[in-house]
Protein backbone atom coordinates (compact mmCIF):
# COMPACT_ATOMS: atom_id res chain seq x y z
CA UNK A 1 0.00 0.00 0.00
CA UNK A 2 2.63 2.48 0.83
CA UNK A 3 3.56 2.19 -3.56
CA UNK A 4 0.14 3.82 -4.04
CA UNK A 5 -0.17 6.14 -0.46
CA UNK A 6 2.69 8.61 0.00
CA UNK A 7 3.53 11.78 2.13
CA UNK A 8 2.43 13.70 -0.87
CA UNK A 9 -0.55 12.22 -1.74
CA UNK A 10 -3.54 14.92 -2.64
CA UNK A 11 -6.37 12.22 -1.36
CA UNK A 12 -4.72 11.92 2.07
CA UNK A 13 -4.52 15.39 3.57
CA UNK A 14 -5.51 17.20 6.57
CA UNK A 15 -8.86 18.94 4.49
CA UNK A 16 -9.69 15.05 3.62
CA UNK A 17 -9.25 13.80 7.21
CA UNK A 18 -11.49 16.38 8.90
CA UNK A 19 -14.56 15.84 11.09
CA UNK A 20 -16.51 18.50 8.68
CA UNK A 21 -15.29 17.04 5.63
CA UNK A 22 -16.36 13.54 7.13
CA UNK A 23 -19.92 14.94 7.47
CA UNK A 24 -19.92 16.67 4.12
CA UNK A 25 -19.43 13.29 2.86
CA UNK A 26 -22.39 11.66 4.33
CA UNK A 27 -24.13 15.05 3.23
CA UNK A 28 -23.75 14.19 -0.20
CA UNK A 29 -23.88 10.72 0.04
CA UNK A 30 -27.81 10.68 1.10
CA UNK A 31 -29.73 11.88 -2.01
CA UNK A 32 -27.45 9.09 -4.44
CA UNK A 33 -28.45 6.34 -1.18
CA UNK A 34 -32.02 7.48 -1.68
CA UNK A 35 -32.12 7.33 -5.34
CA UNK A 36 -30.44 4.06 -5.84
CA UNK A 37 -32.95 2.52 -3.32
CA UNK A 38 -36.05 4.23 -4.91
CA UNK A 39 -34.75 4.63 -8.65
CA UNK A 40 -32.61 1.85 -9.22
CA UNK A 41 -35.12 -0.62 -10.56
CA UNK A 42 -36.46 2.02 -12.80
CA UNK A 43 -33.67 3.16 -14.63
CA UNK A 44 -32.63 -0.64 -15.20
CA UNK A 45 -36.17 -1.05 -16.54
CA UNK A 46 -37.12 1.77 -18.47
CA UNK A 47 -33.80 3.88 -19.01
CA UNK A 48 -31.29 1.79 -20.56
CA UNK A 49 -31.45 2.43 -24.45
CA UNK A 50 -28.93 3.82 -26.73
CA UNK A 51 -30.85 7.22 -27.20
CA UNK A 52 -31.11 7.84 -23.86
CA UNK A 53 -27.37 7.04 -23.62
CA UNK A 54 -26.22 9.05 -26.00
CA UNK A 55 -28.30 12.34 -25.06
CA UNK A 56 -27.08 11.92 -21.72
CA UNK A 57 -23.43 11.63 -22.94
CA UNK A 58 -23.76 15.15 -24.94
CA UNK A 59 -25.56 16.90 -22.20
CA UNK A 60 -22.75 16.19 -19.94
CA UNK A 61 -20.60 17.40 -22.42
CA UNK A 62 -22.34 20.90 -22.57
CA UNK A 63 -22.70 21.15 -19.00
CA UNK A 64 -18.96 20.78 -17.98
CA UNK A 65 -18.08 22.80 -21.10
CA UNK A 66 -20.33 25.50 -19.69
CA UNK A 67 -18.98 25.06 -15.95
CA UNK A 68 -15.61 25.46 -17.55
CA UNK A 69 -16.58 28.50 -19.66
CA UNK A 70 -18.76 30.38 -16.60
CA UNK A 71 -17.62 28.89 -13.38
CA UNK A 72 -15.38 31.06 -10.75
CA UNK A 73 -12.93 27.87 -9.98
CA UNK A 74 -11.94 29.75 -6.55
CA UNK A 75 -12.89 27.47 -3.59
CA UNK A 76 -10.46 24.46 -2.07
CA UNK A 77 -11.97 21.38 -0.62
CA UNK A 78 -12.00 23.53 3.15
CA UNK A 79 -13.76 25.90 1.92
CA UNK A 80 -16.60 23.46 0.68
CA UNK A 81 -20.12 24.48 2.46
CA UNK A 82 -23.08 21.82 3.32
CA UNK A 83 -24.96 23.51 0.48
CA UNK A 84 -21.65 22.28 -1.92
CA UNK A 85 -21.97 18.83 -0.41
CA UNK A 86 -25.38 18.47 -1.21
CA UNK A 87 -25.73 19.84 -4.87
CA UNK A 88 -22.94 18.04 -5.60
CA UNK A 89 -25.12 14.56 -3.81
CA UNK A 90 -27.84 15.27 -5.83
CA UNK A 91 -25.82 15.58 -8.64
CA UNK A 92 -24.43 12.32 -8.07
CA UNK A 93 -27.90 10.35 -7.59
CA UNK A 94 -28.86 11.81 -11.32
CA UNK A 95 -25.83 9.44 -12.52
CA UNK A 96 -28.27 6.87 -11.84
CA UNK A 97 -29.09 7.42 -15.45
CA UNK A 98 -26.87 5.82 -18.24
CA UNK A 99 -24.79 8.03 -19.17
CA UNK A 100 -24.27 10.45 -17.10
CA UNK A 101 -21.00 9.90 -15.68
CA UNK A 102 -20.80 9.97 -11.57
CA UNK A 103 -17.16 11.34 -11.76
CA UNK A 104 -18.36 13.67 -14.90
CA UNK A 105 -21.83 15.39 -13.25
CA UNK A 106 -19.89 15.57 -9.56
CA UNK A 107 -17.15 17.21 -10.52
CA UNK A 108 -19.35 19.60 -13.28
CA UNK A 109 -21.61 20.37 -10.05
CA UNK A 110 -18.54 21.17 -7.89
CA UNK A 111 -17.33 23.63 -10.72
CA UNK A 112 -20.77 25.44 -10.94
CA UNK A 113 -20.37 25.72 -7.34
CA UNK A 114 -17.35 27.62 -7.12
CA UNK A 115 -14.65 24.79 -6.64
CA UNK A 116 -11.43 24.36 -8.52
CA UNK A 117 -11.15 21.25 -10.72
CA UNK A 118 -8.53 19.45 -8.15
CA UNK A 119 -11.29 19.96 -5.22
CA UNK A 120 -14.27 19.13 -7.28
CA UNK A 121 -12.48 16.37 -8.22
CA UNK A 122 -10.85 15.18 -4.94
CA UNK A 123 -14.52 15.54 -3.23
CA UNK A 124 -15.91 13.56 -6.01
CA UNK A 125 -13.49 10.39 -5.40
CA UNK A 126 -14.19 11.41 -1.59
CA UNK A 127 -18.32 10.96 -2.54
CA UNK A 128 -17.97 7.93 -4.44
CA UNK A 129 -16.19 5.72 -1.73
CA UNK A 130 -19.64 5.36 0.56
CA UNK A 131 -21.75 4.76 -2.89
CA UNK A 132 -19.00 2.07 -4.14
CA UNK A 133 -18.97 0.04 -0.60
CA UNK A 134 -22.63 0.27 -0.42
CA UNK A 135 -23.50 -1.23 -3.98
CA UNK A 136 -20.56 -3.57 -3.45
CA UNK A 137 -22.35 -4.85 -0.04
CA UNK A 138 -25.86 -5.42 -1.73
CA UNK A 139 -24.34 -6.78 -4.66
CA UNK A 140 -23.08 -9.44 -1.74
CA UNK A 141 -25.71 -9.73 -0.49
CA UNK A 142 -27.91 -10.22 -3.95
CA UNK A 143 -25.56 -12.61 -4.92
CA UNK A 144 -25.50 -15.13 -1.15
CA UNK A 145 -29.25 -15.53 -2.60
CA UNK A 146 -27.85 -17.90 -5.21
CA UNK A 147 -25.06 -19.78 -3.27
CA UNK A 148 -22.04 -17.54 -5.69
CA UNK A 149 -20.83 -15.69 -2.94
CA UNK A 150 -20.18 -19.31 -0.82
CA UNK A 151 -18.40 -21.09 -4.08
CA UNK A 152 -16.45 -18.03 -5.38
CA UNK A 153 -15.59 -15.93 -2.51
CA UNK A 154 -11.98 -15.71 -3.39
CA UNK A 155 -12.46 -14.20 -7.12
CA UNK A 156 -15.50 -11.92 -5.85
CA UNK A 157 -12.73 -10.32 -3.05
CA UNK A 158 -10.49 -9.90 -6.08
CA UNK A 159 -13.03 -8.01 -8.17
CA UNK A 160 -13.32 -5.89 -5.64
CA UNK A 161 -9.78 -4.89 -4.46
CA UNK A 162 -9.17 -4.99 -8.27
CA UNK A 163 -12.09 -1.90 -8.81
CA UNK A 164 -10.56 -0.42 -5.59
CA UNK A 165 -6.99 -0.29 -7.08
CA UNK A 166 -7.91 1.13 -10.68
CA UNK A 167 -10.53 3.76 -9.76
CA UNK A 168 -8.06 5.34 -6.87
CA UNK A 169 -4.99 4.99 -9.94
CA UNK A 170 -7.75 6.88 -11.99
CA UNK A 171 -8.27 9.53 -9.61
CA UNK A 172 -4.51 10.15 -8.76
CA UNK A 173 -3.76 10.21 -12.92
CA UNK A 174 -7.30 13.07 -13.29
CA UNK A 175 -5.86 15.22 -10.06
CA UNK A 176 -2.26 15.39 -11.50
CA UNK A 177 -3.76 15.96 -15.10
CA UNK A 178 -5.74 18.13 -13.66
CA UNK A 179 -3.02 20.35 -12.45
CA UNK A 180 -2.33 21.61 -16.08
CA UNK A 181 -5.04 21.36 -18.20
CA UNK A 182 -8.53 21.75 -18.83
CA UNK A 183 -11.56 19.72 -18.96
CA UNK A 184 -12.38 20.19 -22.27
CA UNK A 185 -10.25 16.40 -23.81
CA UNK A 186 -13.07 15.21 -21.94
CA UNK A 187 -15.75 17.22 -23.46
CA UNK A 188 -14.49 16.38 -27.02
CA UNK A 189 -14.83 12.59 -25.88
CA UNK A 190 -18.35 12.56 -24.94
CA UNK A 191 -19.42 14.66 -27.56
CA UNK A 192 -18.11 12.46 -30.16
CA UNK A 193 -19.19 9.16 -28.31
CA UNK A 194 -22.38 10.29 -28.17
CA UNK A 195 -22.67 11.60 -31.70
CA UNK A 196 -21.58 8.22 -32.98
CA UNK A 197 -24.16 6.61 -31.08
CA UNK A 198 -26.87 8.80 -32.53
CA UNK A 199 -25.10 8.21 -36.04
CA UNK A 200 -25.75 4.27 -34.91
CA UNK A 201 -29.41 4.64 -34.06
CA UNK A 202 -30.03 6.74 -37.21
CA UNK A 203 -27.78 4.38 -39.66
CA UNK A 204 -27.16 1.65 -38.20
CA UNK A 205 -30.71 0.02 -37.12
CA UNK A 206 -29.89 0.70 -33.31
CA UNK A 207 -33.18 0.26 -31.23
CA UNK A 208 -33.18 3.80 -29.85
Amino acid sequence: MLLIVGPKDPLMSREAASPWLLFLIICGTIPAAVAGFLGQRMVETQLRSPLILAIAMIGVAFLLWLAEKKAALKKGLGELSWGDAVSIGMAQAVALIPGISRSGITITTGLFRGLTRQAAARFSFLLSAPIMAGAALKKLSDLRHTGIVETDRLPLLLGFLASLIVGYLTIQFLLRFLQRNTLYVFIYYRIILGAAILLLIKFAGFRP
